[in-house]
């Protein structure tokens, strides 16, 4: 696809560009590398964006030169543009984040991630900056479609964490968190660099039974998830911008044999 959205990259652009100050520049460093500065915290920002997006799959991709995320859920709308390029929050007032604020994450690991989904290709440079891009690399096109899912490229950048930390960070990654998702059942990991993979899988085995599989690992777990919908009555624990939620949902996971105890009981995990 070359026919790409350019005109509302460029409106956004020029409307930044009227609001732009120092102050407000120095801000957005700041306050991504504070609130996000662990190198890992990026992967769980994009996985919970493609939970909130419907998605069923997820894959990261470590090349020679970026971090490539993907995943197969709804595409991005007009709205989904604006709030990438922000800092306030979105209309995902009944889902688990505040994308525009969360994806700020991103930077602490590069300084110019690239968009491609739906009829928009784009990088943001200073964390609300967008420019139009016009191609997508030979490597990824198998993975875009226009219907369906999001495409984010993070080149790696001198300064930032390397490859080699990012690839280590991102092994320490627990499968549990799969049990708390209710869309997304595959995560992969793709390492071209060292030309390797892993993933993990959750099947569910009928009424509140998860059979969940890693790779890395000899044996899946199984678990008992049962989840709970909570009215919220005190509108003084509802964060600022999701005034609009009145209910919660609460999940809890337990081990439904043997040899899903013992594991845990290995890594003291309650």
């Amino acid at each position: 696809m070359n026919n790409w959205d350019s005109s509302l990259i460029k409106k956004i652009f020029a409307d930044k560009e009227l609001e732009k100050s120092e102050d407000r520049d120095n801000l957005l460093r700041i306050t991504s590398q504070r609130l996000y500065g662990e190198k890992i915290h990026y992967v769980l920002e994009l996985i919970q964006n493609a939970e909130d997006e419907a998605s069923s799959a997820i894959i990261f991709m470590f090349n020679d030169d970026s971090v490539t995320i993907i995943n197969n859920g709804r595409s991005f709308d007009e709205e989904d543009v604006w709030g990438i390029c922000s800092v306030r929050p979105g209309r995902k007032k009944n889902k688990i984040g505040f994308f525009g604020i969360g994806f700020k994450s991103v930077f602490n690991i590069t300084k110019k991630p690239q968009i491609i989904s739906n009829k928009f290709n784009f990088e943001i440079e200073s964390y609300i900056y967008p420019k139009p891009k016009t191609s997508i690399p030979e490597n990824l096109r198998k993975h875009y479609s226009p219907e369906r899912g999001a495409i984010f490229i993070l080149p790696y950048s001198s300064g930032l964490p390397t490859p080699e930390e990012l690839i280590e960070n991102f092994n320490s990654l627990d499968d549990k968190l799969l049990l708390f998702l209710e869309n997304l059942e595959e995560l992969k990991f793709i390492d071209n660099i060292n030309s390797s993979e892993w993933e993990i899988k959750k099947n569910l085995e009928g009424d509140s039974k998860v059979f969940l599989f890693d790779t890395r690992k000899e044996e899946g777990t199984k678990w008992r998830v049962f989840h709970r919908n909570i009215q919220v009555d005190n509108e003084k624990i509802v964060p600022e911008g999701k005034e609009e939620i009145k209910e919660t949902r609460i999940t809890i996971a337990f081990p439904a044999d043997s040899v899903t105890r013992d594991t845990i009981k290995k890594s003291g995990v309650v």
